[in-house]
């Protein structure tokens, strides 16, 4: 009967593991490509009309810029996404609950736009 058990409980375990590991690789991944979970499991290209503020004292000095199909303005590559997501200082980032004021609420996006 203990062995019994002890298999369930490694079965269990190991289950357990397999999902979170799963779990974990897919949003390693979408936070690199620096995506949404929407748009990752969206198999519809999309094209964006973003606005773009020419002058910070003009409210109405601003632009719409829009991207080509399926582009991903906001992919600075794998290490400046994890930046973005995480912040620079490694030691924060797996201490969420100490107030990291790097991440800010403006958004960097490609040089080209």
């Amino acid at each position: 009967m203990f062995l019994l058990l002890l298999l369930l409980l490694l079965f269990r375990a190991f289950l357990f593991g397999i999902l979170l590991t799963g779990f974990t690789l897919v949003h390693l991944t979408t936070m690199l490509k620096n995506r949404t979970t929407i748009e990752s499991i969206s198999h519809r290209k999309r094209q964006y009309h973003i606005r773009v503020q020419f002058d910070a004292n003009n409210p109405l000095g601003y632009g719409v810029a829009t991207t080509r199909q399926g582009e991903n303005i906001w992919d600075l590559g794998w290490s400046d996404n994890w930046k973005s997501v995480m912040g620079t200082k490694w030691w924060l980032w797996f201490c969420k609950c100490i107030y990291n004021n790097e991440i800010e609420s403006t958004y960097i996006i490609l040089d080209y736009i």
